[in-house]
Formats: C-alpha cells, sequence, structure tokens
C-alpha cells in the first residue's frame, strides 16, 4: 500500500509548514499528476481552490478535460475557476512557440485569480520525472548553473511540492485509489523535444544504468542548489584572482636588454 500521503505531508511539513494557514490555487489540467494533487490537499484538508485552462488546441478533447475538472473540483467542494484561449494565435502575434504561450497565458491568469481572491500561493504538479527531463533539456542546450539545479521548488508564490516523488509512485496511488484523470494524446508525440527525451532518451540512460532513479537525481539537484551559491561566489574570487590587469612596460635601460 502506497505512503505517499504520510511522505507527502513530511515534504510540506519539512519545506513549506506555512502553507498550513495559506490559501492555495491548484493549477489542474485533469491529469494524473494535477489530479493526485488534489486529492492529497483534499486528504490533508488544506485550503484550495481550482483553476483550469482551456488552450483550445485539442478541440473536442480540451472541452473534456474542463468538464473533468469541473466535477473534481465539484467531488472537493471547492471553487473552481476555467478560462479558455486562443492559444495559437497568441503564438504567432509574440513570434513565441506555442508551448511558451500556453505558460504565459496560465501564468498571468493565475495571477490575477490569486490577486481578486486573496490566494496566497499557486500550486503545479510538477514530479521528479519532470524535474529529470528538465535537467536534459537544459544540459543539451549548454545550460550553466542555473539550468542544471533542475525545476525549482519555489518561484515567488509559485510551489511544486511533488518534485520529490516520482510519476510511478502517483500512479500507483492513484490506481490504487481507484481514481480517474484525463489523458493527453499529444504527450506520446516525440515531435517535440521534452517527449523525445521523456520517451527516448531516459528509456535509454536506464537501460544503461538501471539503478538509476529519479529521486536521487531530485535529491542531487537540491544538493546541488544549495551550494550554488558558494560554487558561483567561489568562481567569483577565482577570477578575479587570474583577471589580467594591464601594466605599463617596464623601462628597459642600456645594457638590460638581450638583443
Amino acid at each position: 500500500m502506497s505512503n505517499l500521503p504520510v511522505e507527502f505531508q513530511k515534504h510540506l511539513d519539512q519545506k513549506f509548514p506555512f502553507l498550513r494557514n495559506s490559501k492555495i490555487l491548484l493549477a489542474a489540467s485533469g491529469g494524473l499528476d494535477s489530479t493526485v494533487l488534489g486529492h492529497l490537499l483534499k486528504l490533508l484538508r488544506l485550503n484550495f481552490e481550482v483553476a483550469h485552462v482551456n488552450f483550445g488546441l485539442r478541440s473536442r478533447d480540451s472541452e473534456m478535460d474542463e468538464q473533468f475538472v469541473k466535477s473534481l473540483a465539484g467531488s472537493w467542494n471547492v471553487p473552481f475557476y476555467s478560462i479558455s484561449f486562443d492559444t495559437k494565435t497568441y503564438a504567432l502575434e509574440k513570434g513565441i512557440s506555442v508551448q511558451m504561450a500556453a505558460r504565459d497565458l496560465r501564468y498571468e491568469w493565475f495571477s490575477k485569480i490569486c490577486e481578486e481572491n486573496g490566494i496566497d500561493f499557486i500550486f503545479t504538479a510538477h514530479h521528479a520525472d519532470d524535474n529529470l527531463e528538465t535537467f536534459l533539456i537544459h544540459f543539451l542546450r549548454g545550460s550553466g548553473l542555473d539550468g542544471l539545479c533542475g525545476i525549482p521548488e519555489r518561484n515567488d508564490n509559485i510551489i511544486r511540492p511533488l518534485l520529490p516523488f516520482s510519476k510511478k509512485s502517483l500512479d500507483e496511488f492513484a490506481r490504487e485509489n481507484n481514481w480517474e484523470w484525463r489523458e493527453d494524446s499529444s504527450n506520446t508525440e516525440t515531435k517535440y523535444q521534452r517527449n523525445k527525451i521523456r520517451h527516448q532518451i531516459i528509456p535509454l540512460l536506464k537501460e544503461i544504468n538501471p539503478a538509476m532513479d529519479v529521486f536521487v537525481v531530485y535529491r542531487d539537484m537540491r544538493t546541488y542548489g544549495f551550494k550554488e551559491d558558494s560554487y558561483r561566489e567561489a568562481s567569483e574570487k577565482d577570477v578575479k584572482f587570474i583577471r589580467y590587469e594591464p601594466q605599463e612596460p617596464p623601462v628597459v635601460e642600456a645594457g638590460e636588454s638581450d638583443e
């Protein structure tokens, strides 16, 4: 039997004890991750509300996702917010990718909900597998120290409480409780970089090293993150130490030259 609720409670108590007296906005897509996170928040009796964005990218499926999340919020007896965007048009107008457009649109809307309803924090359902994928994406792009630390657990009022937990643990917990969730068929398409890493690169890495564990990766990223400032500070000191300072050329007196 899964001990996910106990471990999740322990994680919140250690990392985010202030949440007991806070109001939370859960960003819910209807997928496995955010659905399990919602159930956990309900089990722990935290004060939360639910927001869902219909990006209009999957026609009828997008509408069904919205109805599913609305039904979930009703079963949890919490307020529900939803909005629809023409994401492709926005991306074209801004000259950015559809993925970046979706990100910008949803976080701007989440912030507006928080301001209007006195909500303290936004919860997203990123987990340890997402963190590993992000690390690999940044690594392949030649990221600096910040990128190699993976996904931060907190950015201002955005908190990602599932980062220590694997996708497998979420799936097992959901199946134990016979919970339903929505599947996004686009997650299987390898034309997207993240999906290619998820379905092709990571399985290959696990084949090379079957002992590879996403929690260990998460733990190491956090350790690296905690040390990052020290590394950066030390690096800056080293740079100052070896920095070349131009000087006036020495005056060579007659007879001192080798020539």
